[in-house]
């Protein structure tokens, strides 16, 4: 039982170190996304000024980024 124990706790261990390394490769992505000169989030906003139609809208979650950046 206890061979089995730790192996479940190293197992879990490496589940651990996958989902930070997920959540890091996240926010690189996001960052890539909405930060910087040119960045395609500012570029789509410009767009839709433009007068661009679309009926869909740019999540709010993504458009807050570029507060916070």
């Amino acid at each position: 039982m206890y061979e089995k124990f730790v192996a479940f706790t190293l197992t879990l261990d490496d589940l651990g170190k996958s989902i930070d390394k997920t959540q890091q490769s996240y926010h690189a992505a996001l960052n890539q996304l909405s930060v910087g000169n040119g960045n395609l989030v500012d570029q789509a906003i410009k767009m839709k000024q433009l007068g661009l139609k679309s009926s869909k809208e740019i999540p709010s979650k993504i458009l807050s980024l570029q507060t916070e950046n």
